[in-house]
């Protein structure tokens, strides 16, 4: 669970805290020192990079092109065969006609 506050901390844009947090820990139990580890600071460095940058600009793809697809789907019918797609040209050719009045 902390790993993914964590997670949701870091696309946010609250990683400072988590750095500062990071840095000035020793270990359990015992007072933070500042500035005491700075692998920790590289560490996290490279956390916001590889979440902040990399993996939401990877989901962001990843949802624009399942709406494109979809889209695609419902306008053109993309992935439809030839005989679906005149079968679909039918379908709309045939709501389009009107009974003759009588």
């Amino acid at each position: 669970v902390n790993a993914f506050v964590a997670a949701i901390t870091f696309s946010l844009g609250g990683w400072r805290q988590i750095l500062s947090s990071s840095v000035n820990s020793v270990g359990p139990d015992l007072q933070p020192i500042e500035n005491h580890s700075l692998f920790a600071m590289l560490y996290v460095y490279i956390g916001v990079i590889i979440f902040g940058l990399y993996l939401m600009n990877l989901f962001a793809g990843i949802v624009y092109e399942s709406y494109v697809r979809s889209r695609c789907i419902m306008t053109t019918g993309c992935l439809l065969s030839t005989e679906e797609r005149r079968w679909l040209s039918m379908e709309t050719f045939l709501s389009k006609v009107k009974p003759l009045p009588v």
